[in-house]
């Protein structure tokens, strides 16, 4: 079974390759699915938001390898409402799945076949920044949200710090490092 369809590879084939990025972020509370175009874009049975250019993917790059990837999603311009949520609702994302797909359309900029996946990471808390008023304009207020690819953690040792909590995981019942904590600011006298 190929992975993409004939009617996909010969679209990608083309000198000119006419292609949408979409967006399904997996909240707490439900599933938000988003493109950067305008108005709703029904692809692969779904009904994707437009966001009017007001959002972006940066470090979204080809990597070869189980290699820890960052991308973070930005949203310009948010409403109030936006800005409470990001704020208020850290445990809406934390920890949640992002999926990047790519849809491909053919020569009247209708949809061609379903998208595709293209990236899989874990939203990381999102952080909100606001640029101060200039000449031109006001401030404009911007959301970022944080994801790390699937390989994100995975060399981390389990129960790997020197910790009282790692070494009862390891070793049960063992007492060796309950007194660590309160060792960091004595003071020794060598030799004694």
């Amino acid at each position: 079974m190929a992975f993409f369809t004939t009617d996909q590879a010969t679209a990608l084939a083309a000198s000119t390759v006419r292609v949408a990025t979409l967006v399904q972020f997996d909240f707490a509370s439900g599933t938000r699915r988003l493109w950067n175009g305008q108005g709703a874009l029904v692809a692969g049975g779904q009904t994707w938001e437009g966001f009017a250019g007001l959002g972006a993917i940066d470090g979204l790059e080809e990597v070869r390898g189980p290699v820890s990837q960052k991308v973070t999603f930005t949203l310009s311009a948010v409403d109030e409402a936006m800005l409470a949520t990001a704020l208020a609702e850290t445990s809406e994302v934390q920890g949640r799945l992002v999926t990047v797909f790519l849809q491909l359309f053919d020569a009247d900029w209708q949809t061609s076949g379903s998208p595709f996946a293209l990236w899989t990471g874990v939203m990381q808390p999102p952080r909100v920044t606001r640029t101060a008023a200039g000449d031109e304009g006001g401030a404009m207020r911007t959301i970022a949200l944080p994801a790390e690819n699937v390989f994100f953690g995975r060399s981390r040792v389990p129960a790997g710090r020197l910790t009282d909590v790692d070494q009862k995981t390891r070793f049960p019942g063992d007492r060796f490092c309950e007194q660590a904590p309160f060792l960091a600011q004595k003071t020794y006298t060598w030799p004694t």
